[in-house]
């Protein structure tokens, strides 16, 4: 089943797939993706297109600074 939602994996592993010729008809405006995860199968518009880029580009940024926000090691509890 093709979904017109994507699912709640991280969004830097979709895969675009090649649409048939009824899905462009149909579906003009919109890209098929695979989720490699869970198998998903769905159609995103261009706008979803641009806000997966968004947040695997934060997801990816988060990484590369650390999980958490105190993660250069220093003591940030107040002087006492």
């Amino acid at each position: 089943m093709i979904h017109l939602r994507g699912c709640d994996c991280s969004p830097g592993e979709m895969v675009r797939i090649h649409r048939a010729l009824w899905m462009r008809l149909l579906f003009p405006s919109r890209a098929l993706f695979e989720c490699p995860s869970c198998r998903t199968l769905f159609l995103a518009s261009v706008a979803d297109q641009a806000d997966m880029g968004q947040r695997a580009h934060a997801e990816r940024a988060q990484s590369k600074s650390g999980d958490s926000p105190n993660s250069d090691g220093g003591d940030r509890s107040p002087a006492g």
